[in-house]
């Protein structure tokens, strides 16, 4: 278990013509586009770090495509209290794994794919104190020829710097994407916030607690001043280090009203994004995963992630889950966030890296709700 920021990548929407763009802009603007107006919460870290220790099991042209990811600017932060990363290898128990795969956990992948499910979501609940019991529904998530999973959970759970009372919570309008409204808890503080706007957007930087050792981190609501899925398919890295200069420019005693909100999103699969990204031949038998085994036709079917959000009066818990499966072959004054907003995590530094992201488009319907 980790108790320091893995190196994280800074996170939004955008095109994929944009050569500049984070690997995590990129899968994100993926996640929110399948996502089709559903809510979305997505943990750039997670991913980062699955093909982090991905990259330590693999030589020649498969190694080189992994180093030719667009990450983006990379910054490693002091440890910090709210954070809490731990990572592991699980094997199938007659996969031959050299020294340099390190400490392995064996599970019966092969023979009792069931058990083998039941150890990963154990681990998961673990690490993310319980936020995401069950990474895997069952054992059809999996794939029959699954070998080796790399994965890593990223628990975050912080106090507001300035708790928003229960008693000023209220059932207030929310404007959905469609026009329609619908009631939602929506706390409200009058403090002093950082509060920046621009053409097209408004913010909030709402801080969490600090140590006087820790860097000072945010949950950060930005508020199109049109709809939130267009302003995201135009948002660039370039442009959002500009919201967060702004914000860390400026505070002023303002009324931010937010929603009290929860996001469980469903396990979400970033393989074919990192295809078109450049990742190939590390998803075909040609893969050289030379440095854990000697096992030639082992290859990555998946990277998938399931990751959740609470925002309460009192403050934030997050927690993501990720793992990557590999294979045999086989064949202003007053802010109101009252409609859909984006919202991330993270310090106001321009180019440090974001432990969330996400898009809030409202309650869930029943027939929407994730299972």
């Amino acid at each position: 278990m980790l108790h320091k920021f893995l190196p994280l990548i800074a996170l939004v929407l955008t095109s994929l013509s944009s050569a500049q763009d984070s690997l995590g802009m990129h899968l994100f603007r993926e996640a929110v586009r399948a996502g089709k107006g559903e809510n979305v919460v997505f943990s750039p870290a997670g991913i980062i770090s699955c093909l982090q220790q991905l990259k330590n099991g693999t030589a020649g042209k498969t190694r080189a495509e992994l180093d030719a990811l667009p990450l983006g600017k990379q910054a490693t932060s002091p440890q910090h209290p709210a954070l809490t990363i731990s990572q592991a290898v699980f094997a199938d128990t007659d996969l031959p794994l050299k020294p340099a795969a390190g400490k392995v956990q064996r599970i019966p992948l092969s023979s009792d794919s069931a058990a083998a499910v039941d150890a990963i979501n154990k681990w998961s609940d673990k690490t993310t104190k319980g936020c995401i019991p069950a990474l895997i529904a069952d054992a059809s998530q999996l794939s029959p020829n699954s070998r080796l999973l790399v994965l890593n959970a990223i628990h975050f759970s912080a106090t507001w710097q300035y708790a928003f009372s229960s008693e000023d919570t209220a059932m207030e309008d929310f404007t959905l994407s469609d026009g329609s409204t619908v009631k939602v808890p929506t706390m409200c503080s009058e403090q002093e916030f950082s509060v920046a706007g621009g053409k097209y957007w408004r913010a909030a930087a709402i801080p969490y607690s600090k140590t006087s050792a820790s860097p000072q981190l945010y949950f950060v609501a930005i508020l199109p001043r049109a709809d939130a899925q267009g302003f995201t398919e135009h948002l660039t890295d370039a442009k959002l280090d500009i919201i967060r200069r702004k914000l860390a420019e400026q505070k002023v005693t303002a009324c931010v009203s937010l929603p009290r909100f929860s996001v469980h999103d469903s396990l979400r699969d970033y393989s074919e994004a990192l295809r078109q990204l450049g990742l190939k031949e590390i998803f075909t038998s040609e893969a050289d995963f030379g440095p854990w085994t000697d096992k030639p036709d082992l290859m990555l079917d998946a990277i998938k992630q399931k990751a959740c959000l609470d925002i309460t009066e009192s403050g934030t818990v997050a927690a993501a889950s990720t793992y990557a499966e590999m294979d045999e072959e086989c064949a202003e004054e007053s802010l109101d966030f009252d409609r859909p907003f984006l919202w991330f995590i993270g310090t106001l530094e321009t180019g440090t890296p974001l432990l969330f992201m996400g898009i809030w488009e409202g309650p869930v319907s029943p027939s929407r709700a994730h299972k």
